[in-house]
């Protein structure tokens, strides 16, 4: 947990720092079970991660150029990722075969909230000089005289006709994002010791993903060959 953040600026007051805190989860389940001729190895794991950004001061920014800014923070927002692992692989011995075989499953689950910029921001930029109905005074070249931000803002709270922020910004829409997805992949292979100076294995291989099409998913499956011949 980190707090009192985002007053690196030097025009920050208290009121605009926010707090970050973030939090780890993990947890692992490794099981091997060893026989006379076969191993089955399993893995589980858990993960999941929590990060969030808070505010000091649930409002909206006022930045006065070259003098301060103050208000609520505008950086706000949480991430939650959570993801999953699951694999097992067998190891067979038969003779001169060695079957393999495995499975694995990995998910992951995202929900993030972005909200920096929903309490919007009011900027006081230089101002010009007006008369009490509101109008730009002019100086005796007929030109508006300037007023600097922190004086365009004190008129401001003093609620003098023509004077106002500069700008006023805001962010609106959904802030939220959810994504999910998956990956399951499985082999099955055999190395098969013909001889003592030859060797072949095979087998194939294959992945499904959510975020693949039904086509992709049925021409995916990807062989594998392998040939060995030792010379002396």
């Amino acid at each position: 947990t980190s707090l009192n953040q985002g007053l690196d600026g030097g025009f920050d007051i208290l009121e605009r720092a926010y707090d970050e805190s973030s939090d780890d989860d993990e947890a692992r389940v490794w099981w091997t079970w060893v026989g006379q001729s076969s191993i089955n190895d399993v893995r589980v794991e858990f993960t999941r991660s929590v990060s969030t950004t808070t505010p000091r001061l649930t409002a909206p920014a006022v930045e006065v150029l070259d003098a301060f800014s103050a208000g609520g923070s505008q950086n706000a927002g949480s991430r939650t990722s959570t993801g999953m692992q699951i694999a097992e692989s067998v190891t067979v011995q038969r003779g001169s075969h060695t079957w393999k075989t495995g499975v694995q499953l990995d998910a992951t689950m995202q929900d993030s909230a972005d909200r920096s910029g929903f309490g919007g921001t009011f900027t006081f930029g230089s101002g010009i000089e007006r008369d009490r109905f509101g109008a730009p005074a002019l100086d005796a070249a007929g030109q508006p005289a300037s007023i600097a931000p922190i004086e365009n803002y004190r008129r401001t709270l003093l609620g003098m006709p023509g004077y106002g922020p500069s700008k006023f910004s805001i962010v609106s829409g959904d802030p939220r994002l959810d994504v999910t997805q998956w990956n399951l992949g499985w082999f099955a292979m055999d190395d098969w010791s013909i001889s003592d100076r030859l060797s072949v294995s095979y087998g194939v291989r294959q992945e499904l993903q959510n975020n693949l099409t039904k086509r992709l998913i049925r021409v995916n499956p990807a062989p594998r060959g392998f040939l060995s011949w030792l010379l002396d």
